[in-house]
């Protein structure tokens, strides 16, 4: 199925920019502590709901469950969305109004609000779940 404006034009390089004029590429999570550390999570669809799965009710896109540093639970069901820009590959982060917060490069993000686009390297904090961007395949 085409994508309207998204197909490459025959003799054109497809390769997409960031703001700055950077080639964007795609990204991918590295966990960086806890039992799941160095684990490399791949984003399943250009937008992603991180957090716990607590099945039958939620059911999110990348399960932090087994990742958690202690016995209690500090990652929300619900903690957070990260979704690409197909149309610049640029990558955004959105806390989804957790209850121990997101963290992008020490600076708290405000509930609710998108980030500005994640750069790599960017390290990520989802409660006391340290996580850095990668480029894909790294």
């Amino acid at each position: 199925m085409s994508k309207f404006g998204l197909d490459p034009v025959p003799g054109m390089d497809d390769t997409r920019t960031d703001k700055f004029g950077s080639k964007a590429a795609p990204i991918a999570l590295r966990i960086v502590n806890g039992p799941r550390a160095g684990e490399v999570l791949n984003l399943p669809s250009p937008a992603a709901v991180i957090g716990r799965n607590d099945p039958p009710e939620i059911s999110v896109d990348i399960d932090l469950t087994d990742a958690e540093l202690s016995e209690t639970p500090m990652t929300s069901r619900r903690h957070a969305r990260i979704e690409q820009d197909l149309t610049t590959g640029e990558t955004f982060l959105t806390d989804l109004g957790s209850t121990n917060g997101t963290w992008i490069n020490d600076l708290r993000l405000a509930p609710k609000m998108r980030s500005s686009a994640l750069t790599v390297p960017s390290q990520i904090r989802f409660a006391n779940l340290e996580i850095e961007t990668i480029h894909v395949n790294a």
